[in-house]
Parts: structure tokens; C-alpha cells; sequence
């Protein structure tokens, strides 16, 4: 690691040069070159447990699907690190010594361990797998700094504080483990294959049974798995593959799933709200027998209370629609459903109670236009140029701000000449964004390149508000933290992500 990557900050720096430009943006960069390295560091020790836990499952004869959702379940184990104090601390070490003990490549920053437990519903065991993050004093630990930490304590302090000062908070679980539909597309997200698997005759045997079944296909592929992620209306949600402040994607959990199927074709609450959760599902529903199951009907994994459990929507054909944490989003194959239940599903055709084409669900995501494979890339090299090194979120907002202003009467009316625009300012020409010509050398990561091509399909949005046109680095522009509600002259301060504070139009 080079000395820029490790963030060398001097202990005793005067408070008047924390704030300065050259200083912040110094910073700024040597903060960047030390997450690049602290994410591979974890992306290897994530990949290490994957691994370890799947070696585990053959030695022990364990049952695969309880323990990998023992794994996948819980999501980005990640997120509650504070990834300032570890990188102010990694810098400390570095400037004192590391004793021999490695580089932060060496650093075992996740330790996994098992816990062996009975299968509900049947004789197997599993393993119940547990994560545990190292932290900033951990870390002290490692490199032999536990007995006399309190001689790099006011060091390790200092440096915090001024990275702290000059950042928002740096969160790692924005720009780790990032889903994107191309990431999650396998065979089992085959949404036409799958559509001609369904029962032949099923349309015209009972519409209400085929739309559900049409309706729970048209997400394949197309939402992220969220432990505990539950729909807010039915329909497509142009937030799905954003991240929450929990540091967990949005998405759908496979209860949540379930229950969007039927909130989107508009069955009423006494249905939706029972099926909210797998427990609700279980002890709500009509229990039925495998021989009375039916396409649109639901399949629990277990049914004794307690354990993880998982549901579907019955395909037809020994098929299930299901949101899978192992698949990271909707998939159908055969399923491990060995339990059934059925919702009051009406019977007749002319009761049916969808609305629309369910069929087209798939390739609804908004009001997104007509745009080119230009578009996506000049879009995703600007997201990079201007938010590369903020959270996945804020290179989304910075998309949605492009495409704000492609609508907008102020603005040119495509994505190229927003991109490009130039004004006059006291006689000067003024680049609407700052060295915008340099994009040309900027080659898009797959998930920004992913976020641009549904930003201009209309599927994928942050804020929901056309009226969000403007976003500046208010800390490097007025000394000003992006977190702080301060107004851009006639310019309304709207919210910030990361170092970019976003503002409405006058």
C-alpha cells in the first residue's frame, strides 16, 4: 500500500486548513484509494466464508437450503461497520508500525462461525450460520496494539476526526454486494421459457388462477432479494435495486413477493394482509394436499412454527415462482416446498380481479423513453465522473438528475446536450458539468453502466421528484457539509447523499 492510500493525515493539522480545497480534495483521495483496497479486503473475506460454509454442508451432511438461507438471509453482513474509524485506524498502524503482521489484504475482517441445528419439518440438520465484523479497536488488536492502543489513541483520534469532518459518512454497503438485474439473470429468470411451461390449457380453465401465475413470472429477475423486504403498493416500484439507510438493497423477501403478486392484481386486503409474511401464510390459508394443488396456489418450505421457512407460487408442471436469497432475486425451478396452502382465489372468469395486461408487467418500469446505447454509456461515464467514488446511490441521483433535466423545458432535450451543455457566466463559458469533456476516458463499471439503462427505461429513481435538477459538493464549493439544509442562492437545499448535497429548481 502506498503512503497516499492510507489516508496521511498529520496529527496536530491546524483546523483552518481542514476545510481547505486542496486540502478536502487531498483527503478525498487518499480516502478513495483506501476503500478500493479495505472493499477487496472484505469482498475476499466474504467470498472465503461463502466457501467455508458450503465445505461445511458436505462434511456435516447438512441440508444445503436451510443453511445457505441461514447465509443469505441476514444480507450484507457489512453494513453496521464504520468504515471511517477502520480506515483511520488502518492509517494510524500504518504510520506506527504493522509489525510484521501484513497489509490490510491480510486482515481477516469477517470470522464466520456454525451452529447446528434441526431442520423444521423433518429429521435433517443444518447449519446456523454467524457473522462477526472486525472493528477499529479490533483491529488495533490484530497488529499488537492491545496493550499500549492508548499510545496511538490520540493519533488514531485525531485523524478520525479530521476525515469526519471533511466526509459524509463513508458507507461501504453502497458500493459492496451490489444487485443488478444482469448480475441476477440465470436460467431460472427466463421469463419466456418459463411462461411456455405453464399448464396449456390454464387461461382458459380459470383466468384468475393464470394471471397470478403471469403476474408472479413478470418479476422474474426484476427485484432484488431483501430479508424482510415488503412491498408498498403493487406494480412495478422504481426503487427496488436502490439501498436503504440499513445499508440493505431494496427489494422483496419471498413472503413479500407473494404478497406483491396479489396486491398488484388488486386483490383486496383481506387477502393481501394475509399472506404478508410466511407465519400469516401458514396459519391463514386453506391447507390443501399436494393432490388438490393448482397453478397460483402457495408452497411453504416448512410447517411447524419456528425455523427459517420460505414460500412460492405454484408454476404448474412441478414448477415454483419464488423470491430466493441463494438466487438473489425472483427465479422458478422445482422448489423445496413441501407444504401447501391456497388463498380464496375466485373461481369464475367473469369475477376475475386483475386489471390489464399482466402479461406486459415485465417491461413496465415507468415512464422511461426511447434512448440509445450512447445514452447509457455518456450516462454511466457521467455517473462516474461525478459521483465515482460516492455511494450507488448517489451515482443513481446523479442519473436521475440528467434525466430530470432532459424533461424539463430549461434543459436540452437529450442526454447527450445535458451532459454537454455550456453557458455564459460574466462572459466566460460555463460547463454545466465541470470537465464533462473527460467522460470519453472513463470506462463505467457494470453496475453503473446497469443503473443508466434503467434510469433511462424509467425503472430506476432515488428521489421520484422531476423537480431535483441541480447537485454540487457543498463541503469543496462553500465549506458547507451536504448534510447541512442550506439553500444554493435561489436554489432549495432537497436532501444529500454522500458529499453531494441536491437542490430543486427555482
Amino acid at each position: 500500500m502506498t503512503s497516499a492510500a492510507v489516508v496521511p493525515v498529520q496529527a496536530a493539522l491546524p483546523p483552518e486548513m481542514r476545510h481547505s480545497t486542496e486540502y478536502i480534495d487531498s483527503l478525498n483521495k487518499d480516502i478513495s484509494d483506501a476503500i478500493v483496497l479495505l472493499e477487496q479486503a472484505l469482498k475476499d473475506d466474504y467470498d472465503e466464508a461463502l466457501e467455508l460454509t458450503k465445505m461445511k454442508i458436505q462434511e456435516n451432511h447438512w441440508d444445503y437450503e436451510y443453511t445457505m438461507d441461514s447465509f443469505y438471509n441476514p444480507g450484507n453482513p457489512y453494513r453496521d461497520t464504520n468504515f471511517q474509524a477502520i480506515i483511520a485506524a488502518y492509517a494510524t498502524i500504518v504510520r506506527n508500525g504493522t509489525r510484521n503482521r501484513g497489509m490490510i489484504s491480510d486482515v481477516p475482517f469477517l470470522k464466520v462461525t456454525f451452529e447446528e441445528k434441526n431442520a423444521p419439518g423433518g429429521t435433517d440438520k443444518y447449519g446456523e450460520v454467524h457473522f462477526e465484523v472486525m472493528n477499529a479497536m479490533d483491529l488495533f488488536e490484530y497488529y499488537g496494539y492491545s496493550d499500549d492502543v492508548s499510545a496511538v489513541k490520540t493519533e488514531y483520534a485525531d485523524r478520525l476526526q479530521v476525515i469526519n469532518e471533511a466526509t459524509e459518512e463513508i458507507n461501504l454497503a453502497q458500493t459492496m454486494f451490489i444487485e443488478t438485474p444482469e448480475s441476477v439473470a440465470s436460467e431460472e429468470t427466463d421469463y419466456t421459457k418459463y411462461l411456455q411451461m405453464m399448464p396449456k390449457n390454464l387461461k382458459a380453465y380459470n383466468r384468475n388462477r393464470y394471471d397470478i401465475v403471469v403476474t408472479a413470472l413478470s418479476l422474474l429477475g426484476q427485484v432484488p432479494y431483501e430479508w424482510g423486504g415488503k412491498p408498498s403498493h403493487g406494480g412495478y416500484d422504481n426503487t427496488w435495486w436502490t439501498f436503504r439507510d440499513s445499508g440493505n438493497q431494496k427489494g422483496l423477501d419471498c413472503s413479500g413477493f407473494v404478497q406483491w403478486v396479489f396486491m398488484t392484481l388488486g386483490y383486496p386486503e383481506d387477502v393481501t394482509g394475509k399472506v404478508y409474511y410466511t407465519g400469516a401464510i401458514r396459519d391463514n390459508l386453506e391447507k390443501i394436499s399436494y393432490e388438490e394443488l393448482q397453478p397460483g396456489d402457495i408452497g411453504l418450505k416448512n410447517e411447524p412454527e419456528g425455523g427459517t421457512n420460505h414460500t412460492g407460487i405454484y408454476l404448474g408442471n412441478g414448477l415454483w415462482i419464488h423470491c430466493s436469497s441463494s438466487g438473489k432475486t425472483v427465479v422458478c425451478n422445482s422448489g423445496c416446498f413441501r407444504y401447501y396452502r391456497r388463498a380464496p382465489i375466485p373461481e369464475q372468469f367473469d369475477t376475475k380481479i386483475t386489471q390489464g395486461n399482466a402479461e406486459l408487467l415485465h417491461l413496465s418500469g415507468g415512464a422511461g423513453g426511447d434512448y440509445t446505447e450512447q445514452d447509457v454509456m455518456e450516462l454511466a461515464q457521467l455517473m462516474e465522473h461525478e459521483a465515482g467514488g460516492e455511494p450507488y446511490n448517489g451515482r443513481i441521483a446523479v442519473g436521475e438528475v440528467v434525466m430530470n433535466r432532459v424533461l424539463d423545458d430549461e434543459f436540452p432535450d437529450t442526454v447527450h446536450d445535458v451532459i454537454f451543455q455550456t453557458n455564459y457566466w460574466n462572459g466566460k463559458v460555463v460547463k454545466q458539468f465541470e470537465n464533462s469533456q473527460n467522460i470519453v476516458n472513463i470506462t463505467p463499471r457494470a453496475e453503473t453502466l446497469s443503473a443508466a439503462r434503467q434510469i433511462l427505461e424509467g425503472k430506476l429513481r432515488v428521489f421520484n421528484n422531476i423537480n431535483v435538477l441541480y447537485f454540487r459538493n457543498s463541503m469543496r464549493t462553500s465549506g458547507v457539509p451536504a448534510s447541512t439544509p442550506y439553500n444554493w442562492g435561489k436554489l432549495p437545499w432537497f436532501t444529500f447523499i454522500g458529499h453531494h448535497a441536491f437542490y430543486l429548481g427555482d
